[in-house]
């Protein structure tokens, strides 16, 4: 999802979530702070769903 997010909306947000979910991918640790800079992106972008 993070890869096909619009580039006119990629902002400190996405930047946030992109690098946490990168580091949890490589590492196999963080996926809590993934998790949350995931969920922020989606709450700031008006598309989270809980």
């Amino acid at each position: 999802m993070l890869i096909d997010w619009p580039q006119a909306k990629r902002g400190p947000f996405y930047q946030a979530a992109r690098e946490k979910v990168e580091a949890a991918l490589e590492t196999g640790t963080g996926a809590a702070e993934a998790q949350e800079a995931f969920a922020a992106l989606c709450s700031h972008a008006g598309v989270l769903v809980r």
